[in-house]
């Protein structure tokens, strides 16, 4: 009857010390609520034809649930006939206008085709999905 006693001590003893020592270790800061909302896409992004260059065009959603964008980036990425057709492109960010822009003239090199696409930056680093990306092809033969 002892050794069954003691058995079941141990045993309640372990117990607590695994749910008690679980909890243990350095906590972080809290962290602020998490605004309500997202980002959206930008949407109906054009390219339209303007003298030496194109105007790049979209629009941005509004409604319930959908956050004010602070900026928005314009990415570009190039690729000439000798490089690889099938290899992803690789985007840069060449300019971040106001929130409420929704127009970029662009200037594409004459000797590459030129890919450009638009997403929206919020607060706090915040940053939303990309639009769809559009092509300028060359026009230097």
């Amino acid at each position: 009857m002892k050794l069954k006693s003691k058995r079941i001590a141990v045993t309640l003893l372990s117990l607590g010390l695994l749910l008690g020592l679980t909890a243990c270790g350095v906590k972080a800061p809290p962290l602020p609520p998490l605004e309500a909302g997202r980002l959206a896409i930008p949407a109906d992004v054009t390219l339209t034809p303007d003298g030496q260059g194109q105007f790049l065009k979209w629009s941005y959603p509004e409604g319930e649930g959908i956050l004010v964008p602070q900026a928005f980036e314009i990415s570009e990425a190039q690729r000439s006939a000798e490089e690889c057709q099938d290899c992803p492109l690789t985007f840069t960010a060449i300019e971040k206008t106001d929130g409420s822009a929704r127009s970029f003239f662009v200037t594409p090199e004459p000797e590459v085709d030129s890919y450009y696409r638009v997403r929206a930056l919020g607060e706090g680093g915040q940053v939303g999905e990309v639009s769809k990306s559009l092509k300028v092809e060359k026009t230097a033969p």
